[in-house]
């Protein structure tokens, strides 16, 4: 008789650990991909900057019979900075 309660009592505390277990999986993998959809925002928030200030420390010097930079995808970067 005691083995009876003792075992209706643990089955309901495995019933109540299997639904606590799913839902902290289920918060877990949502905030990981909060966290990833986060990440992805902030490079493309970023993206543009970045790679302006990379291709103008990368940008060539200038030409010296036209005064123009010798490759074409730095040629905005340094008038918008001038």
């Amino acid at each position: 008789m005691i083995w009876k309660k003792l075992d209706a009592l643990l089955s309901k505390a495995e019933t109540k650990g299997f639904k606590m277990a799913n839902k902290a999986h289920v918060y877990v993998v949502n905030g990981i991909l909060c966290l990833i959809a986060y990440n992805v925002y902030t490079v493309f928030r970023g993206y543009n900057e970045f790679f302006l200030e990379a291709r103008h420390e990368a940008a060539p010097d200038l030409d010296e019979s036209t005064g123009e930079p010798q490759y074409p995808i730095n040629k905005n970067v340094r008038r918008n900075q001038q």
